[in-house]
């Protein structure tokens, strides 16, 4: 009985007695031998002492419930201190509230299961009475909620009024807060434990898989932990997205910082090793890596013209490359052409052409600025859109873009296209409209541009559909004026009269 004797004789407050009856009564009753033979110090496990119902001691919520809390149909009724604990990360207090049972409410006695804690539940009828004491009446209690913080300042209906029982102090569980022996439990205490937004452990710290690191679950989001990233906390919408994306086996890899305010302060971010992730209420939590983020970021991030993005990186409906939708814009990307951004109408233009999967492709460059700065152009792989505020976006491709360029592009007298490339009535050919005349394109003829008086003319009689049929040759210069060969002729400008003729074959 010196074990025994021992321990009775080191509970000194109002508790003690309660304690003593319950130790007495249920040692004898569970677990007599073990309970006579062998000192409490054997008990010293990652549980602590006491570990079993024959101690006559509560256990931990998180064992029977799953969560450090008061479970429900119970509350907090009470609580005390247990000085040098050892397990609050240089606290020397660690404080254990009792949840009891409402008042005629009552469960079972019996042991708690689950882990090493199998101390009692729903056994002991007593209640210190410093917390809900507008709650007059209580029951048994049913587990023990563990906090390395003064109840108090997390709940308020708890009183600053101290009780101490200092035999508790290494009463332990796996699921509860650890001793900042771990990383892991060390960045939990620095966000402020349970009073942070990651609130109460929620199971034990565990290995993340073979040959990598560790993590522990919270009520509010999750810590994870490797030798080379360090330990860092996930959480909200950005923990999800991570999660859906493969979390610590995806390719995003672990965390290397917590979730950190965006420049803009309109939301959050967080790097992991193969990206990051960008949130906000607008936009929702998207991951951004590899070379579409080198884009995204070389635009100013989120305080560029692009925005938050809007979706992860997707794969392109041919298999080819990435595209990730972004509140300005969309940036594309394919091993072939690396990636750039297209938006506004130029964007607008592309996808009304089919997007990846149409004769355009994938961009082959960001927009620039055209000559003589009225617009702005964007290559792609089959062709070129040109935009300007008065003549909106077009594209141009093939041998009516090469004629075009080969007449000055936007600097010459064809200047920005009016249209895309359009089919003529005869199904036959290609026409385009250019704020200075038209570009006509047929297989056999090549492609050429007709303008001016001769242009005027050459609409009057018809133009392809016309005996005139197709340009064969551009616009050009005679001793009288003007002439341009067509399949079916020629059409010639007097310049002294601003008269035309046609001349058929």
């Amino acid at each position: 009985m010196e074990a025994s004797s021992s321990l009775l004789a080191n509970l000194t407050t109002r508790r003690s007695f309660i304690v003593r009856v319950a130790v007495a009564g249920s040692a004898m009753a569970v677990a007599p031998l073990r309970y006579l033979l062998r000192p409490g110090t054997a008990y010293a496990t990652v549980c602590g002492p006491d570990s079993t119902c024959a101690t006559g001691y509560t256990a931990m919520c998180c064992t029977v419930s799953g969560t450090n809390r008061c479970p429900p149909g119970s509350f907090p009724g009470g609580w005390w201190k247990a000085d040098n604990s050892g397990l609050c990360c240089g606290n020397t207090a660690r404080y254990y509230i009792d949840c009891n049972m409402q008042c005629g409410q009552t469960c079972t006695c019996h042991c708690a299961t689950g882990s090493c804690d199998q101390r009692k539940s729903c056994c002991n009828q007593f209640r210190y009475g410093q917390c809900h004491q507008e709650i007059a009446c209580s029951g048994p209690i049913v587990c023990r909620v563990v906090t390395c913080n003064p109840p108090w300042m997390f709940d308020a209906t708890c009183t600053t009024d101290v009780k101490v029982d200092p035999n508790t102090a290494q009463h332990s569980a796996p699921c509860l807060p650890g001793s900042c022996s771990t990383p892991i439990d060390g960045k939990w205490y620095a966000l402020g434990a349970e009073r942070s937004f990651l609130g109460w452990p929620i199971g034990a710290e565990l290995d993340a898989g073979v040959g990598m690191g560790r993590f522990r679950d919270y009520e509010g989001g999750s810590i994870y932990w490797t030798q080379s990233t360090g330990a860092h906390e996930v959480h909200g919408a950005i923990r999800d997205t991570w999660k859906a994306n493969g979390g610590a086996t995806g390719f995003l890899g672990y965390p290397f910082t917590d979730a950190l305010l965006t420049a803009d302060k309109a939301g959050r971010y967080q790097a992991f090793q193969g990206g990051s992730i960008y949130w906000s209420a607008a936009s929702g939590a998207h991951e951004v890596h590899g070379a579409v983020r080198d884009e995204w970021q070389s635009l100013g991030y989120e305080n560029g013209f692009l925005g938050y993005p809007l979706t992860d990186a997707l794969v392109t409906p041919d298999g080819a490359g990435r595209v990730e939708q972004f509140q300005g814009g969309t940036i594309l990307w394919s091993a072939a052409t690396g990636a750039h951004e297209v938006h506004g109408a130029i964007r607008d233009n592309w996808r009304f052409n089919g997007a990846v999967a149409g004769f355009l492709g994938f961009p082959l460059g960001d927009p620039v600025v055209t000559s003589g700065g009225a617009g702005r152009s964007q290559q792609f792989q089959g062709g070129t859109i040109i935009w300007s505020a008065p003549t909106g976006a077009h594209e141009i491709h093939g041998a009516v873009r090469d004629n075009w360029n080969s007449n000055g592009g936007t600097t010459g007298f064809l200047g920005y296209p009016l249209t895309d490339a359009l089919v003529t009535p005869d199904g036959a050919g290609r026409s385009q409209q250019f704020q200075g005349g038209y570009i006509f394109w047929l297989p056999a003829t090549g492609a050429h541009e007709v303008h001016g008086p001769i242009l005027q003319r050459y609409t009057k009689e018809g133009g392809t559909g016309s005996a005139l049929h197709f340009p064969t040759s551009d616009v050009t210069t005679i001793a009288t004026g003007q002439r341009s060969e067509f399949q079916g002729g020629a059409i010639e400008w007097d310049q002294a009269t601003n008269t035309t003729k046609v001349i058929l074959k």
